[in-house]
This record gives structure tokens, sequence and C-alpha cells, in this order.
């Protein structure tokens, strides 16, 4: 084959249509990949061929894009025959005086190779291996050929519908974002309501669709939507479908930041970080929803943010002006027949710009029903457009004018018409939130799970009219006509259709309507609100449908509806709405939504329906229980109390809300450390279930398992055994029960750790690495709150099984991640630290056992006073201070210990025998061994009593009774108790048990404490 005649052209300039600027950027790359320098030219319309100069081929990139943007003559084409090459992108009408001009046709070619060897090949050029690659072009993403768009693997449901038809100018802004993409990564748009900032974002994402494998568009209304929206790219991002739905966003991020896809995120509407407040929180308290770590910046795709907020600092924000007078007069021209251009100019000015308003205005013109007059152009400004001190307000009023306007002649029509209908629908979507999709099958009640007839909530001749199809397409072509209201994927239903309202009309169609039709129309919205209710909370699958009523909730004013009082009203669920609400935002990981709409539905129904009404009652008790997993026990506490003080005269109508709200004040008591108290209101609860419930009710077995937790906390570990084991057999023999197989685990594991307390932890590991592993099946997430208590758990019983680098090694990772949850400060948290410093201590690694152990003391000590988790921090850091011969610092901390508990609990509390064990150990350090022999004998004469003969702790105290006795010349004493001990230890733990190696060796045990889940 004769070789490829090198070029004769010295260099080659791309001119393509605004539309085609992908076309474009992929043939300036294709050039760039031989070396040479290709500048692209963008054809506005009316601009006409490019002029030719000698040596400069020109590619045309024809589409129809191109052909109806030209306005180039015959003389045109042929003056620039001889230079260029068409490369042909979509089929187009083609003059005749351009048929002789030198073609590459793509439009058949789905591979990019080929195309790209027919180009160079048109041009002259050999197909080279490449160009060295330059420092401008090494962090650019590639230009992908753009035959492939339509083939994009995954793009969102949520992504505004591109009207290409619609869409005027922005070619500088467009421009700017594929820059900043391709050069940072990431951009933002910047501008007020109404400038068009969304609808630009929109046209990038359809114009370079086929540059990306994952296209996502991000609400950024509130944290709470970004996360679910978020975790919906766990799955074409392949990420396992067991990981935790309520930490599944930060999953995506990590995903988002590693992946090879190439996508494109949009976030619309956000907030830069340091303008947020603090109240948005991650699921897990104390964690701000902050882009920072909402945001995959360090991605190798492409992020873009949508903004009212001028001030970024990063990524470098491009700024999004209303058009100037002569922009938004050319944007009427186009689409309004016969305007002048003084008028189009007048119209411009009267509404400053606006996209959203010029493209409305656009729409009623070129309908001709409304004529673009003088008249109307004084109805577009009765006020004038000067500074004002708030701009958004002016321009939302200045919507209400265009857009009551725009309504006129749909309420004008005969009722019961089509026309008449958009206009009464576009009315009642302003009683929803702005910008929320609201789905048709809501509206006409006809959910899939609804047994309502379709259209009850509605008024019957609206109803009538969209209970037939093709009326109801007509209706919805009419509702969205002039650009009011847009046609979009339904959030409740898979395959519905919904009608979302841009913020700038829903404030001006709010304003424009009456009160009474507003708050008929508030009515209405929540009746088909409580028609949406999700049944099970607990699903996953009905998490996005109680995201999207949460949203609604405060724009349709629900907790003032004064329906809410009359019993057969659909209003009057309204408050178990709330509550399930609550109860689906709680499971989801979204505390802090649950919390604050709980406390305020709770204050506003108690004083409209009073404190005993049930409804609001039940609300008090799932936002008592979100309150508490947050760690604000002291307000779940308040919750509890006001539930349970609303239930107790009528507990024996509603047993279940007694028992739960009784369990919740223990709850929040044993937080407290009055655990005596606790176990009184956890007694009370459990004889009322099985007064009231029965032994095999659910809700009894859970009164149960709460008050053995009461019962561990308090020494009681006998009968906290008895009523687990009670609970085990319950769900052994009750088939009915296994619906709740979080509830049966929790019963295994507080098994297990009645058998370590016991003395039993070779049982205890087995029950629980069974209970971890059940776990991590059934809810995924090893960060999962239920899964985290139970891998702690396991890490202690490893350790008193004498397994303890697998105890250090399960409790590090315990540590880290209840860190990553909850914040260091967490008792949970706190409890793992000082677990961490116990398993360092036992391997000898004194200086991170002190470390950990001082933090976990210090921080206990900065959140409580006078506590018993404070006494149990403070015994395991006086044990690491001993083993670093440190007696005088450790004798302090142990002294500290035994006074709270003696003022909390007892004498003979395990906990008390443990820190007066330590105690000992410090006296005898400080070689007052005849003092340390007295406490010693008394402490193990109290702990034979309490644990019995052969636990673990009453052995530890006895060998640390036997040195302290031989070291004050009693060995005969000294002697026989080792023996016995020795013989207890073998028999109890075995040869091969770190402790009775210790033992033998004559080292001094120690009885560390554990701060217990509460």
């Amino acid at each position: 084959m004769a070789a490829m005649p090198q070029p004769t052209s010295e260099s080659v300039v791309v001119a393509h249509a605004a539309e085609d600027a992908v076309w474009g950027l992929w043939l300036q790359q294709v050039g760039a990949d031989v070396g040479l320098d290709v500048p692209l030219l963008c054809v506005e319309p009316g601009d006409g061929l490019p002029p030719t100069s000698a040596g400069v081929r020109t590619l045309l990139v024809i589409s129809e894009h191109f052909m109806r943007a030209l306005g180039a003559t015959a003389e045109d084409w042929a003056r620039c025959s001889a230079e260029a090459v068409a490369v042909i992108v979509a089929t187009a009408d083609v003059p005749s005086a351009a048929e002789r001009i030198a073609a590459v046709d793509l439009r058949v070619l789905p591979g990019e190779e080929e195309a790209k060897a027919k180009v160079l090949r048109a041009l002259g050029y050999r197909d080279l291996a490449g160009a060295p690659e330059t420092l401008g072009r090494a962090g650019r993403m590639r230009v992908r050929y753009p035959n492939q768009q339509i083939f994009v693997a995954y793009q969102t449901r949520t992504i505004p519908v591109h009207q290409p038809d619609w869409f005027y100018g922005r070619e500088r802004e467009l421009t700017a974002i594929r820059d900043q993409l391709d050069r940072a990564g990431a951009a933002v748009l910047t501008g007020m309501a109404g400038s068009g900032k969304s609808w630009l974002a929109a046209a990038y994402a359809r114009r370079f669709r086929s540059q990306y494998d994952l296209i996502a568009w991000i609400s950024g209304a509130n944290g709470a939507v970004m996360r679910t929206e978020l975790g919906h790219l766990a799955e074409p991002l392949g990420l396992p479908e067991v990981l935790a739905r309520d930490t599944l966003h930060e999953a995506v991020i990590v995903e988002l930041r590693r992946t090879a896809k190439r996508y494109l995120i949009v976030y619309d509407n956000v907030t830069p970080d340091h303008h947020r407040g603090g109240l948005e929180k991650l699921p897990l308290p104390r964690k701000p929803a902050l882009l920072s770590e909402m945001v995959p910046w360090d991605g190798s795709g492409h992020v873009l943010l949508t903004s009212r907020a001028p001030d970024w600092d990063v990524p470098k924000p491009i700024r999004v002006p209303m058009f100037d007078i002569d922009e938004g007069a050319d944007l009427l021209r186009r689409h309004v027949d016969d305007i002048s251009d003084e008028l189009a100019r007048q119209f411009s000015a009267a509404v400053g710009g606006g996209p959203f308003l010029l493209n409305a205005l656009a729409h009623r013109g070129a309908r001709g029903s409304v004529p673009m007059d003088e008249a109307l152009l004084q109805r577009v400004r009765p006020t004038p457009f000067g500074a004002l001190d708030d701009e958004l307000a002016r321009y939302y009023r200045r919507a209400a004018s265009i857009v009551g306007d725009s309504l006129r002649p749909l309420l004008d029509e005969p009722v019961g018409s089509d026309a008449w209908a958009a206009g009464e629908l576009l009315r009642l979507l302003a009683a929803f939130a702005p910008g929320q999709a609201v789905s048709m099958a809501l509206l006409t009640s006809q959910l899939p799970e609804s047994t309502l007839r379709p259209g009850l909530r509605l008024p019957d001749q609206l109803a009538e009219v969209l209970a037939v199809e093709h009326r109801r397409r007509k209706v919805l072509e009419l509702a969205t006509r002039d650009s009011v209201a847009e046609i979009c994927a339904d959030p409740l239903t898979d395959r519905g259709r919904a009608l979302r309202m841009h913020a700038v009309p829903w404030h001006g169609i709010r304003e424009f309507l009456p009160r009474n039709r507003a708050e008929s129309n508030r009515h209405i919205a929540h009746q088909v609100l409580c028609d949406a209710s999700p049944q099970r909370t607990e699903l996953p699958d009905m998490w996005g449908r109680s995201l999207w009523l949460w949203q609604q909730i405060e724009y349709t004013e629900v907790l003032s509806c004064a329906h809410v009082t009359r019993s057969g009203d659909p209003c009057a669920h309204l408050p178990e709405l709330v509550r399930r609400i609550v109860s689906a935002l709680r499971n989801q990981g979204e505390l802090t939504a649950a919390a604050g709409l709980g406390v305020r539905a709770a204050r506003v129904w108690s004083r409209l329906l009073g404190d005993t009404d049930i409804r609001v009652v039940r609300i008090w008790i799932v936002t008592g229980n979100t309150l508490w997993r947050m760690g604000d026990h002291q307000r779940a506490r308040t919750a509890a109390v006001n539930a349970r003080g609303g239930v107790e005269q009528v507990r024996a109508s509603y047993p279940e809300e007694y028992v739960w709200s009784s369990d919740l004040v223990a709850a929040c008591l044993r937080i407290a450390g009055d655990w005596a108290e606790a176990v009184e209101f956890n007694e009370q609860s459990y004889g009322w279930a099985v007064e009231r419930l029965g032994d095999n009710s659910i809700e009894t077995i859970r009164a149960a398992h709460n008050l053995a937790v009461s019962y561990r906390v308090m020494g009681r570990y006998t009968d906290a055994m008895r009523l687990d084991r009670g609970n085990y057999e319950h769900f052994q023999n009750d088939p009915s029960l296994a619906d709740d197989a979080v509830l049966r685990l929790h019963c295994v594991n507080s098994l297990a750790r009645n058998h370590r307390e016991l003395g039993s932890a070779a049982t205890s590991v087995v029950l629980q690495e069974r209970v971890v592993s059940d776990l991590r099946e059934l809810l995924g997430s090893p960060r999962q709150q239920h899964i985290l208590r139970a891998r702690m758990n396991l890490g202690v019983s490893y350790r008193k099984a004498g397994r303890y680098r697998d105890a250090l090694r399960t409790q590090r990772d315990v540590l880290a991640d209840h860190v990553t949850v909850y914040g260091a400060d967490h008792p949970e948290s706190i409890a793992a630290r000082t677990n961490v410093a116990n398993d360092y201590r036992v391997l000898g690694d004194i200086e991170l056992s002190l470390e950990h152990a001082a933090t976990a003391y210090r921080l206990a000590s900065d959140r409580y006073t006078n506590h018993p988790y404070v006494a149990a921090c403070a015994v395991n850091y006086a044990a690491a201070l001993r083993a670093a011969d440190r007696h005088r610092d450790a004798i302090a901390l142990d002294r500290e210990a035994v006074d709270i508990l003696d003022s909390r609990l007892f004498a003979d509390h395990p906990y008390t025998l443990a820190a007066k064990t330590g105690l000992a150990s410090d006296l005898a350090g400080l070689d007052r061994a005849a003092v340390a022999a007295e406490l010693g004998a008394d402490t193990l004469d109290r702990s034979r009593r309490v644990r019995g003969l052969d636990h673990p702790y009453t052995l530890q105290s006895a060998v640390n009774l036997a040195l302290d006795l031989r070291a004050v010349g009693r060995a005969e004493e000294a002697d026989l108790l080792e023996r016995d001990t020795l013989e207890r230890y073998f028999e109890t733990l075995g040869d091969d048990h770190p402790e009775y190696q210790a033992a033998l060796e004559r080292r001094r045990g120690v009885c560390d404490i554990e701060p217990p889940p509460m």
C-alpha cells in the first residue's frame, strides 16, 4: 500500500454550532494527538461561513444546528470548497453549492479509532502514534467520541428536562463550565433566583452527556435529601447491597473518589459551608452536613454546583447574570412574531432581564393567545425595578404579576374545561413545597397501595377532568406551557408522572391566590399527605417517600391545620403521619431532621390536643428515642417524661405506649447514673406488660430485655440471666416472633454478656461471634449501631477469655468506628476507648494504655459528674498507672472511684469491689501491705458472696491477698490461699489462660471495668 502523503496545509480550524461543541472538542483532540494546535470557532446565528486563508484547512461540523445557524450564500460555499472538509455528524439539508466539498461521514461509525482515521485521512495525515504529552493536556479529561452519547450508562431521573428550542444564549458560560471542569474538576454557578442556573447546568449535562458514564442530579435543599440521593448512586457504582442505608452516602463518596468511571454530579441550589448555621447535621450527631464531606472534590470526575451565594473561594464561581436588555429582547423576538424591537426591549427591561420571566413571556407570545402589547407591558411593570433592599423578594413580587397574569386566561375558562383544570392544578401545586415534584398519583388518590376512590380528595369537577387519561394529558400540557411547571419523574412511584413548579412562579402564585382558596388548597394537600403515610417505617423502600413527606410538612403548614381536632376529618391522622415520618427518618439515620420535626410537632399539638392525647404521646415516644440515639439524653428524658405522664392515666387502654415510655424514662435514668431508679421504672413496665399483653407479646419480651439491662448495671447478673434466657426460649418456641430479628439477636447478645459477667468468658465468645456474624448479614455495615455494640462486647469477651491480641485488634477497629459514628465524647466511644486501654495494658504496651486511659477518663469527667462511668474510667486509668509504677497517681483515682460507687451504688456492687481491689493494689505498691491485706480480705469476702467462689474476679482478689499476706509474714495463710486459688483457676479457666499463668508467677491481678451499654 502506498504511503499516505503528508499534508500540505499548515493548520486546521474546526467550525461548529454551539450545540455541537463536544464534536468540536473531539476533533480538536484528534488534531492535538498528531501535534496540531487546532482552534475552535463557534458559529453564531447569521455569522456565515468562516473566512478562508491560504494554508488553513477548515473542518465544518455538519448538523442541523450548524446549517440553521449559517446564513451562507452559494458564493460563500464555492469560496471555501477547496480548503474545507465537511465532518457530517447528523443529517441536515445541504445546499447544492456545498455538495462538492470533501466530506467525512461519521453518522454510522460507532468506533472511535475508525472515525479518527477517516478524519486524519481526509486531512492528508498519517494516523500517527501520537504527539508527545504536554503539561496543558496532561490534567484534562480526554474527549470521548461523541457518537457514544446515547450510551450513557446511568443518569438519575431527577435531571430537569432540557428544552433546546427555548434555551437561549449562555454559550460563554457553557464554555467556561467546560474549561473549568477540565482544569479543576469542579465549578459553581452563582446568581440570583430566576437567573437560569439550573437550566444552564441541565443544558451542560445534555450537551456533554457523551463524555460521562454516570450523570447525577443532587438536590442541595438540605443535607437529608443530599444523603439520600447520593445513596441512590451505590448501585450504578457497583457497591455491595449489604451496606447500611444510613451511611450509604459515605461509601458512595469514597467510591466516587477512586472510581475510574467518568461522572458528572450536579449539586443544585447548595449553600457553601461558611454560610451554614450548624443546624444541618449528618445522620450521626455533631457532624455537620458540609459540602467538604458531601462532594467528591478529589475524584477524577466532574462536579458542578449551583448556588445563590456569590462568595465562593473553591471552586471558582462562574457568575450567571440576568440577560442585558438586548439579550432579553433578542430572546423574545426569536419566539414572538411581529414584536417590535423597541417593545421587546421594553419587556426585557421591565423584568430586569430575568431569564425565567422572559421565558414565560416568550411562551405566551409564541402562542399568540395573549397579545404582547402596551397593555400587557403595563401589567408586567407595576413597580419600578429599581434598587430595593430585598432583591429576592422584589423578584418574587414581579413573578406574582407575570405568573398571575399568565394564569388568568386559565382561570377565566369555563368551569370543568381542560384549561380551567390546568389553572386549578397550578394553584393546588402552590400549596406544596417549591421546586419539589408532586406525584399525580398522590393528587388523584391512585398510589399503588391506595384503596381510595380516584380523585377523592380533589374538588369533584377537577377530579372528573383528571380521571380521563386523554384529558389529563391535555391538562398537563396546558399547565406546563408557560414554563410555570414541568413534568418530571414521580418521587413516590417507579414509573408515574409528577409536576414540579419553579420557586419563582411558586411564590408568585401563592401571593396571587385569595386567602380562602389558599386555605382550601392547604386542606387538600394535608389530606393527600395523610394518604401517602408510610405504613412500615423500618423498610428502606419507604424512606424516600418519608423524606419527601418531611419536606412538605413545613410548606403545607401541617402543624397549623385546625382540622386535626375533628375526628371524622382525614386531617385527624396528621399526627400519626408525623409520627411515622419521624420514625422513618430515625430509622434511616436522619436524626437531626427526625428530632426537630418530632419536638416541634409534639409541642404544637400538646397545646391544641392536650398532653394526654395518645397521638401526642406517640410522637413524644418516637422523638425521645431519636434524641437518645443522638446522645441528647437530657431532652430525651424530657420527651420520655412527657410521654409517660400523658399515658399514665389511660395505660389500661394503651399498655404498649405505657411500656415504651416507661422503658425510655429508665434508659434516660441509666445514662444519668440513677441505676437503682431505672430498675424501678423497668420493673413497673415489665409487670404491666405481663399483666396486659401476656408473656408471649413482643412488647413484653422487649420490656424484659430492657429490665435485664438495668439488672446488669446493678450487678444483678443472675436475675438478668433469668430474663434473657426466658426471652431466648420465647424466640425459639414461638415462630410468630421471628419478624423481629434484631431483638432476637439482642437477647442472644445479652445472654453472652451474662455468661461473661458470671465468669464464663469462653461461652460468651462463642455466642457473641455468632451475634456479630448474624447482625452483619442482616444489617450490613459494621458501623451500624447494633453491630458496633456487639463488636465491642465481643472484644471484651476476647480479653476475658485470654485472647488478648484478638481483643486488641477488635477494639481498635471498634474505637475508630465509634469515633467516626458518634464522636469522641459519646458514652459508647468513651467505653470503647477505655477498653482499648485495658487491651494495651494486658499486652504490656503501657505507654499506649496510659494514653487511651487518660483520654477516656478526661472525656468521661468532662461529660459527667459523680457518675459510675467516671468511676469505671478511673479504675482502668489507675490500673495503667500501677503498671507504670505510678502508685500515688493511681491511688487518687481509685479512691475517687470508690467514693462515687459507694454513693451512687452500694458497697457490694461488682464495680465497687473492682475499685477496692485496685485500691488494695495501690496500697501494696506504696509499701502499705498490712492495710492492703485488710482491705483485700474484706473485698475477697464480699466478692465470694456476690460473685461466687470461682469467678475470675474473686480469684484475682485472692491472688492479690495472698501476695499481701506473704508480704506481712503470714506465709502459711498465703500458701493455703494460693493453692486453693490456683486449683480453682485451673478448673475454671485452664492452665493456658494468661490469668492462671500470672497467678502461678505470683503477679498481681487487675479487676478492670467495662462501662456497660445503657
